[in-house]
């Protein structure tokens, strides 16, 4: 019969539930009831019946599932010992498991990754630039400007060639 292509709420509806849930695109378009990836990115792009809107929420939900899932991977240590057999198979003493912690460690650094890039204002690093009195050394583009207009005005420059000097500068 072949994979759908057809938009329909339903599937719409299923593939936000679980974008929102956790699972990208692909893992979701693997499933022989779904549609093809570039389908969906298509109805994404063309924002058929509202959907682009609906995805970016889920999208939006799916940054917080994987920053939950940080605290639920670090917390997780099974499999981190495992019992050490020897000939007779009998279980004499329990080994650190080093490929399951690692792939611990992995799974959760590629998600503290992804989280500073997709939402860095919430998850990424953050640098203050200051001076020793604690003060911000470099204001925001806003205060910047608005201390430059002011300057410029104090010169007997109009308000009107103010910002004509600013756009100059801008190009």
């Amino acid at each position: 019969m072949g994979r759908p292509t057809v938009y329909t709420e339903e599937i719409a509806e299923e593939i936000c539930r679980r974008v929102a849930d956790g699972e990208t695109l692909p893992e979701i378009c693997r499933d022989a009831h779904m549609p093809p990836r570039q389908t969906v990115v298509q109805w994404n792009a063309d924002n058929r019946e509202g959907f682009a809107g609906r995805y970016a929420r889920a999208k939006e939900h799916q940054i917080e599932f994987w920053a939950d899932e940080l605290l639920a991977i670090s917390d997780d240590g099974k499999n981190d010992w495992m019992p050490r057999r020897y000939g007779n198979g009998e279980a004499v003493a329990w080994e650190i498991n080093g490929e399951n912690i690692q792939r611990s460690r992995l799974r959760s650094d590629n998600r503290k990754w992804l989280l500073s890039k997709l939402k860095p204002e919430r998850y990424g690093d953050r640098i203050a630039h200051t001076g020793a009195n604690g003060k911000d050394l470099i204001p925001d583009r806003a205060a910047a400007e608005a201390r430059v207009m002011a300057l410029l005005m104090k010169t007997g420059m109009t308000e009107d060639g103010a910002r004509a000097a600013m756009d100059e500068t801008d190009g």
